[in-house]
């Protein structure tokens, strides 16, 4: 069996590298999902129009989480933005953080610190 060429080993580098992306982005979703977030920006405030369950919250979130522009918080906490949606990680509480849909937007985004 030859070695992998140099365009093997940087294709496999990759498809590893979102398979590792995409668990961290379920992991987020899942987390943010089952917590505050749901109940307050899904059930109460209607943010999300069409998500109606905890999965469907958890898939949104995702999906801005993997296709998403980030940046880097104070207190290790990272913000993600795709498609009008705010998610925003903070290992440092019992849910994992919050997503959100603000009506700033973009700018909201760009404001958090």
């Amino acid at each position: 069996m030859r070695p992998p060429s140099a365009v093997e080993r940087i294709e496999a580098h990759q498809q590893a590298r979102q398979v590792t992306d995409k668990a961290y982005a379920e992991r987020i979703g899942a987390e943010i999902s089952a917590g505050h977030a749901f109940d307050k920006h899904v059930v109460k405030r209607g943010e999300f129009p069409g998500v109606s369950t905890r999965e469907q919250f958890a898939s949104v979130i995702e999906d801005a989480v993997m296709k998403g522009e980030s940046r880097a918080l104070s207190g290790r906490r990272t913000a993600f933005w795709s498609d009008g949606t705010v998610v925003i990680r903070d290992p440092g509480t019992a849910d994992g953080g919050t997503a959100l849909r603000p009506t700033r937007g973009y700018d909201y985004f760009l404001g958090l610190r």
